[in-house]
């Protein structure tokens, strides 16, 4: 073998070397970034579930009359509800943009109830 034969043989296999290892690389980053979207999506359904799991210790219980009032009052207790209409609006927002949210109505829960007079809520 010739030393140009040589050069050129060495120079294809680091090229080659080189290219395998970006690849993988970009593969693996991608595999990173996808574990942790998946993370963040498992948080973000504990925290929903963590509020929904607290909406249906209060169910039944009225706290208000008013479904307004309720609303309020359902605002103080859990902090992560935003007022919205007669409702309450519970949004989530993960690192990466992903967000979750749903929106609850204190009368489907049974907390508030015009005929009757209000009950003085269980403490969270």
């Amino acid at each position: 073998m010739t030393l140009t034969e040589i050069l050129v043989s060495a120079s294809l296999l680091v090229i080659s070397a080189s290219a395998s290892l970006q690849v993988w690389a970009s593969g693996s980053r991608w595999s990173l970034r996808s574990e942790q979207r998946l993370e963040q999506q498992q948080a973000l359904e504990a925290e929903l579930l963590a509020v929904q799991a607290r909406l249906q210790q209060l169910a039944g219980t009225p706290v208000a009359g008013d479904c307004e009032d309720a609303a309020d009052w359902l605002v103080s207790q859990l902090p992560a509800l935003q007022r919205q209409g007669e409702g309450v609006l519970l949004r989530l927002q993960a690192g990466d943009g992903g967000e979750r949210q749903r929106w609850y109505d204190p009368a489907a829960y049974g907390l508030c109830n015009p005929s009757a007079a209000p009950l003085q809520a269980p403490s969270p």
